[in-house]
């Protein structure tokens, strides 16, 4: 939650004109709905039931919960947001994608943070593109925070990721390019600024770039302290029971099946079949990295029936 929060204040420290980014010399830290809302549904995920099991709710039931302690959140705070912003559920005016950081912290499996993602994302949207785009945020945050390879992470997700920091606007995407602003960046505050410097809604692209770029790098001392001393005690309440009780289904998690894990060979394959369709040096390096993170994630790897041109391989090893 803190690169999301991150993300948040710094990107309010910033304005766009014409597509040119701004620095607020004299703006103070300040957070957002967006701030408001990723906690709003931290706590909502916390107190609808049993947070451990999510198999056992019903849709609607979960979907009713969700709003109703969100529209709690709503008015609590409508009045320390920003006067042009309205958290109102009626007139709801943010991505989805930007407050669901939480979810892959209490999900144990894949399916589990596509279903909890699109359920969250079901109540502000009806457009299929902007439910799209918070599962896969979503499966960003989830892969991002187990694996140490963002060519692995990469592979895993569904999307047109044939894009690069300097060409990402054309896709008009804003979710897209926070994903690749942190795919392009080497720590958590690099990743926010490289998605505040591409102009357009930096804050739902900076808040998208910190959660991922938090799972995959951690959030430095500072960072956290500096996020902490700009949220209110309530807040903060709800964000270390969230931490402790995403700790409890991480260890949890740890104890499963491998089954249930991101270590299978689909990955694997979809690597290979890219390798064979373009054999680029990148392709070979993705190859390689997802083979040894299936031996790094489970100890051991069953290779996949698909056969690998051996020249091609040997010419892109030397």
């Amino acid at each position: 939650m803190y690169g999301a929060i991150l993300g948040d204040i710094m990107s309010y420290q910033h304005k766009c004109e014409n597509d040119e980014v701004f620095y607020l010399v004299d703006s103070k830290f300040k957070f957002t709905d967006y701030t408001v809302m990723t906690i709003a549904v931290a706590d909502a995920l916390l107190r609808i039931g049993n947070i451990e099991d999510y198999d056992e709710y019903d849709e609607v039931e979960f979907k009713s919960g969700i709003m109703d302690i969100l529209d709690t959140w709503d008015i609590k705070y409508r009045e320390v947001t920003h006067p042009s912003i309205s958290l109102s559920l009626e007139n709801f005016d943010i991505s989805a994608a930007a407050i669901i950081s939480v979810v892959p912290y209490i999900c144990k499996y894949p399916d589990e943070v596509r279903k909890i993602a699109k359920w969250v994302a079901e109540i502000i949207h009806d457009d299929p593109q902007s439910i799209r785009n918070a599962e896969i945020a979503a499966l960003a945050i989830y892969y991002a925070k187990d694996c140490p390879y963002k060519s692995v992470i990469r592979n895993n997700l569904e999307y047109d990721l044939g894009y690069t920091f300097d060409n990402v606007k054309k896709s008009h995407n804003v979710v897209l390019e926070g994903i690749v602003a942190f795919f392009e960046s080497t720590n958590l505050d690099d990743a926010i600024n490289k998605a505040i410097s591409l102009g357009g809604d930096i804050s739902t692209r900076a808040v998208i770039a910190g959660s991922i770029a938090e799972a995959f790098f951690g959030v430095p001392k500072a960072d956290k302290s500096m996020c902490n001393r700009e949220i209110d005690e309530y807040m903060f309440k709800v964000l270390d029971r969230f931490d402790e009780t995403s700790r409890r289904i991480f260890i949890r998690s740890e104890e499963m099946s491998d089954s249930n894990k991101v270590s299978d060979n689909s990955h694997i394959e979809k690597a290979i079949s890219q390798f064979n369709a373009e054999d680029t040096k990148e392709n070979f390096n993705q190859l390689m990295d997802s083979i040894y993170y299936g031996m790094y994630e489970g100890g051991e790897l069953s290779v996949p029936l698909v056969i690998i041109n051996r020249k091609k391989a040997l010419a892109n090893s030397s």
